[in-house]
């Protein structure tokens, strides 16, 4: 970035341009620029600070109506090498922990910066995304000349040399924990000429620096073509192309970036991402929680029509009523309060309705639901006073029966059990018992359940078209069925479905080869891929790995090599 500007009486411009120190030495005439600063710059990058180019250049002769016409190109040239501003861009409090306890949780944490590679490794490791012995490969990449070809190298900086010439050298890289740093020129080179190998470094990849807007968005969308949802936190303009492409954008500031994500942080730290997380999933788990309210609670109530319409009875309209708007509405609009959990759990919640596991805990739920019912159904004709239903059209009342009794007062308390059962808690929501207003409706839905079971007064049995049993045996029986009725259904939802199949059978199914995340496949074929990165201390052709390169052209030309420095 430059600018012109010119001193009052004098009669020339001055050019004053700043960038990275790599571009501005370029820009600049090699006589102004001091032996060594190429060493000078890597000492203070290895320590983490930020370092930017300063030159500056002279337009003389030249009238002020042509100065803005001038090209970026005729500016930016020849410039007189000015120096290094070294800035020291501290971590903030927040930082060190909110990473920790990602990485806990199993994810996959990448920087993505413009900065200096050897400052974004720097603060890598000093905030955890690089741990204590993981190695670091930096990827540099050669671009073909008429004589030579494009060639890929990596430079590991812990300094061992990477011979692989013994048995125990390869068992040691194998075994060792690494990770790649890709700026953003070997970025567009590895696009360009090993697009083969992409999925790879993205993969392993931890750093990216020197990465221009476009490519972080290309990283970005690289990630999600692997299987990963990506949530992304920037604070400047360069990264609104990423913050839009990502599943879930973070801007850290009201500036531009605020424009393209959809969450905007009111504190300048990335101390918002695990709350984002667990309010994410929390969210995802209440959804699926009222989804299967809702089907299992259509799927009840036309059981209980069922099974009245094998007698000609069916549910009256003020029973439909109560359950409709007491019980359902009344669940439904309580059911989201339930905070999200204090921790990040390492295993995401499920994030398809139509997957094994929703489907059998609303299949055992039903399945328990109609049995209920049905012997409910049954039960109240064993006793001596029960009276069968005749279906009579002359009748004021048409469906009021023992049979309807039976049905629905049990059914009232399955609605209540599903609300219950449904409701999350542990490792996504708090528990139940601290949405106090949900928990206020349960209990007080039970008690008017059971008052209208036992003994409810006339004008509510008049209400709802009830026949209430002679004896109290009858009624009890009712009781003792939603109970029975309740601890199967937990039983059912906590010990079969969440332990054994979700965390058994689940597993034992689950095929890496044809799941979506595809990069589970290519973690566990790194590890058990003893020649990539290349060991060798001879080039390969990458003719041999791949015969075709980017857009279908045979690249058998292009070659890797290995080389180890220390940072």
């Amino acid at each position: 970035m430059s600018v012109i500007c010119r001193r009052l009486g004098s009669d020339y411009f001055e050019i004053f341009t700043k960038g990275s120190p790599e571009m501005i030495i370029s820009l600049s005439r090699p006589e102004t620029v001091p032996n060594g600063i190429l060493d000078r710059l890597k000492e203070y990058t290895v320590q983490g600070y930020r370092v930017i180019g300063m030159g500056t250049k002279t337009i003389t002769n030249m009238p002020f109506h042509k100065i803005p016409k001038l090209q970026r190109e005729d500016v930016e040239c020849d410039l007189e090498f000015v120096g290094l501003i070294v800035l020291e861009n501290r971590l903030k409090p927040q930082t060190g922990a909110v990473i920790e306890t990602l990485q806990n949780a199993g994810m996959k944490i990448v920087m993505v910066t413009g900065d200096n590679i050897q400052t974004a490794v720097s603060v890598a490791r000093e905030c955890g995304i690089i741990q204590s012995g993981h190695s670091v490969i930096d990827i540099i990449t050669t671009k073909p000349t008429k004589s030579d070809v494009a060639r890929i190298r990596y430079q590991e900086s812990d300094g061992a040399p990477i011979t692989g010439t013994k048995v125990k050298d390869v068992e040691a890289m194998c075994e060792r924990k690494y990770h790649f740093v890709v700026s953003g020129s070997a970025w567009t080179d590895i696009n360009q000429y090993f697009p083969e190998i992409i999925p790879k470094i993205v993969t392993k990849g931890v750093v990216f620096a020197r990465m221009s807007g476009q490519q972080k968005q290309q990283l970005v969308e690289e990630l999600q073509n692997l299987g990963y949802y990506v949530a992304m936190c920037g604070d400047g303009a360069n990264d609104c192309g990423a913050l839009k492409a990502a599943n879930v954008g973070i801007s850290l500031s009201e500036a531009e970036s605020s424009v393209a994500s959809p969450f905007t942080s009111k504190e300048p730290n990335i101390s918002c991402t695990t709350q984002v997380i667990k309010e994410g999933r929390a969210a995802l788990v209440t959804s699926f929680g009222v989804f299967k309210l809702m089907l299992c609670y259509s799927l009840t109530e036309f059981s209980s029509v069922i099974i009245l319409y094998a007698i000609d009875s069916n549910l009256t309209s003020l029973q439909f009523l109560f359950i409709d708007i007491f019980l359902i509405l009344n669940f439904a609009s309580f059911f989201g309060k339930t905070r999200a959990y204090d921790h990040l759990h390492k295993d995401p919640p499920m994030t398809s309705l139509l997957s094994f596991i929703p489907l059998a805990s609303i299949l055992l739920f039903m399945v328990v639901t109609v049995a209920v019912q049905t012997f409910a159904y049954y039960h109240i004709q064993t006793y001596d006073w029960f009276i069968p239903f005749v279906f009579n059209p002359s009748n004021t009342i048409l469906y009021s029966c023992y049979e309807n009794y039976a049905v629905y007062s049990v059914s009232m308390f399955q609605y209540i059990i599903m609300a219950v059962v449904f409701s999350k808690g542990r490792p996504y929501r708090k528990p139940i018992y601290t949405n106090y207003i949900f928990l206020f409706a349960i209990f007080v839905m039970i008690a008017i359940c059971a008052y209208v079971t036992v003994d409810p007064a006339t004008w509510i049995v008049d209400s709802l078209e009830l026949v209430m049993p002679p004896l109290y045996d009858g009624r009890v029986a009712i009781l003792v069925m939603a109970v029975v009725n309740f601890a199967v259904s937990v039983i059912m939802e906590e010990v079969i479905v969440e332990g054994v199949l979700h965390k058994i059978v689940r597993p034992k199914f689950r095929n890496v080869d044809k799941s979506r995340q595809k990069y589970l496949r290519i973690e566990r074929d790194l590890a058990q891929d003893q020649s990539w990165p290349n060991t060798s201390s001879g080039n390969v052709s990458f003719g041999e790995v791949s015969e075709r390169g980017p857009r279908g052209v045979v690249n058998n030309g292009y070659s890797e090599e290995v080389e180890t420095t220390k940072y």
